[in-house]
């Protein structure tokens, strides 16, 4: 089991569960992004490794490197930190601010400080991050992506229905939400249900799919 995803399918089958029903367990309404885990199209958040792990009944540890057994608590423990700091580190994305959005997307060079400047000139995905702000997508249960976390966003992907997305109507008004297709009709759909859908008509364009959620600790 050479891979994260190999690993994950793995203790899924040792679970006696399918894709289905691990993703049910995770609060996830598909199967699409278990499926993209397991033969490694996509990387799990650590958060998303963490529910991964919780519905599989086994140690995030295992998931991460499949050898926690093997070595001492100590020796696991560090091995856990490390790797959950390669993961968080593997992939850097300029974190830019909604106003931004659009100027990114054009490809304007719009960031002052150089380090992002440097980030944004290597990233040729042109994927970004957000810091989510408000709570439509804030839920008591299931999913939630509360205010603070931070968002990446991929504008090369095509959403699939269950997906997050980032849209835009006219120049300012963004929308974070989750792509739902119905009878042919796409809706834009909150987390929390204190807010309404929107109906994706052509005053909004899909400016991006959201690949992972995170919160930062420091």
């Amino acid at each position: 089991m050479k891979t994260l995803g190999k690993r994950i399918a793995h203790f899924r089958k040792k679970a006696h569960m399918s894709q289905a029903a691990l993703a049910k367990k995770c609060g996830w309404e598909n199967n699409a992004r278990i499926a993209n885990y397991e033969l490694d199209r996509r990387e799990p958040s650590l958060a998303d490794l963490a529910l991964i792990a919780k519905a599989l009944g086994v140690d995030r540890a295992l998931l991460i490197d499949g050898n926690v057994d093997k070595r001492s608590n100590t020796e696991s423990n560090v091995s856990l930190i490390e790797s959950e700091t390669n993961l968080a580190n593997q992939e850097e994305y300029p974190l830019i601010s909604w106003s931004q959005v659009g100027d990114f997307i054009k490809g304007d060079g719009l960031i002052s400080v150089s380090k992002m400047e440097q980030t944004m000139q290597n990233n040729s995905n042109k994927k970004f991050r957000l810091e989510v702000i408000g709570d439509s997508m804030t839920a008591d249960k299931g999913k939630s992506v509360p205010e603070g976390y931070l968002i990446t966003v991929d504008p090369t992907l095509t959403p699939e229905n269950g997906q997050c997305i980032i849209a835009v109507k006219g120049e300012t008004q963004f929308a974070f939400r989750q792509y739902i297709e119905d009878t042919g009709v796409i809706y834009l759909k909150p987390f929390n249900k204190s807010y309404k859908m929107i109906e994706l008509t052509d005053e909004w364009r899909i400016i991006g799919t959201v690949i992972k959620a995170e919160i930062t600790l420091l």
